[in-house]
């Protein structure tokens, strides 16, 4: 939008609501992850200038949340509803050549705010064009990350006795 005789003046919006389901291979079909969040961005762009000089204003702001959730997460413990997600959650069990319960669940959450502000000067001179400027930037982002426990045995006799690998 053209403000006054010199200014333009650019304002965007976008947002997204990303969602699917993926089986990833697992043996388990309980054991889908699922991907979903949301995301919205916006800026507000000013720019203004004479014959000598050429200024530029940005105001920029970004925030997700996304979560990427494993189907075991989501089961409620002991059969209890309402379910406390990642409540008692059993662990997978892994013999070495012998058996895999089908992996872990895990629920993973990126999530928070970044901001920034802007501001150019620009002046040509003679055969030359010199800019200058400056950039603002305030981040406050967070990350967790849960997993239930995995037990690995060695072999079928380190699991009948007890003896996890890790």
């Amino acid at each position: 939008m053209r403000v006054g005789n010199s200014g333009n003046l650019a304002v965007t919006y976008t947002r997204g609501r990303p969602y699917f389901e993926s089986p990833q291979g697992r043996v388990m079909k309980v054991n889908d992850q699922t991907f979903l969040g949301w995301q919205e961005r916006g800026t507000i762009s000013y720019v203004t200038g004479h014959a000598k000089w050429t200024s530029e204003t940005r105001f920029g702001y970004n925030y997700n949340d996304t979560q990427r959730v494993d189907g075991l997460w989501l089961l409620p413990p002991d059969n209890i509803t309402p379910q406390t997600p990642g409540g008692r959650l059993f662990p997978t069990v892994a013999v070495s050549g012998l058996f895999d319960a089908g992996g872990s669940a895990e629920f993973i959450n990126n999530y928070g705010p970044v901001w920034s502000l802007e501001e150019k000067f620009a002046r040509p001179i003679g055969a030359h064009s010199i800019k200058i400027g400056g950039i603002y930037t305030a981040r406050d982002p967070g990350r967790f990350d849960i997993q239930n426990v995995s037990i690995t045995y060695a072999n079928k006799a380190d699991f009948f006795n007890g003896i996890p690998t890790a």
